[in-house]
Parts: structure tokens; C-alpha cells; sequence
């Protein structure tokens, strides 16, 4: 399976945001967590977001990165013990 290639830092700065934009998002970062999801979801979704409807789909983007980093750290080591292999092999 090829390996996806890190992303690469940019040169270039990101866009400018409106000064209406960083106040918006300088207002959800204040919020607590639950709070700040159940707006963001609200304003995607385009009608009301309960606060557990907030915290259940805050708590599937968690688990869904976990799920993303445990098979990350799988396929380093999968590629690791792979890679040892074939130099072992080499040697003999």
C-alpha cells in the first residue's frame, strides 16, 4: 500500500480572512467546546443543533482521528519491521 506524502509547510501566507470572519471565529474559540461545535454545525446544517447533537458529532470527529492516528502509527510500524526484514535478509 504507497505511503501518502506529508503535507508540505507553505511559503505562502494564508488569505486574508474579512475582519468580520476573525471576529466570528475569535467568538466560537471563546465558546466552550460544546457550544463552539454545536454553532459550527448549525450554521453547515442550516437549522438547529441541539447541545447533544453538538457533543455526539464532536465526539465522532475524535474518535473518527484516533481511529485515523492508530492506523498511522500501524502502518509505520508495519513499514518499520518490514523494512528490518529486508535488510536482515540482505545480510545473509
Amino acid at each position: 500500500m504507497p505511503m501518502i506524502p506529508p503535507v508540505k509547510k507553505s511559503d505562502t501566507p494564508p488569505p486574508d480572512r474579512s475582519a468580520a470572519e476573525k471576529q466570528r471565529l475569535e467568538r466560537i474559540a471563546s465558546l466552550d467546546p460544546v457550544e463552539a461545535s454545536r454553532q459550527l454545525w448549525q450554521q453547515r446544517a442550516g437549522r438547529e443543533i441541539s447541545r447533544e447533537e453538538a457533543r455526539a458529532m464532536t465526539q465522532n470527529l475524535v474518535g473518527f482521528f484516533k481511529l485515523l492516528h492508530q492506523w498511522s502509527l500501524e502502518a509505520r510500524t508495519t513499514t518499520r519491521s518490514t523494512r528490518s526484514q529486508s535488510r536482515i535478509r540482505r545480510q545473509d
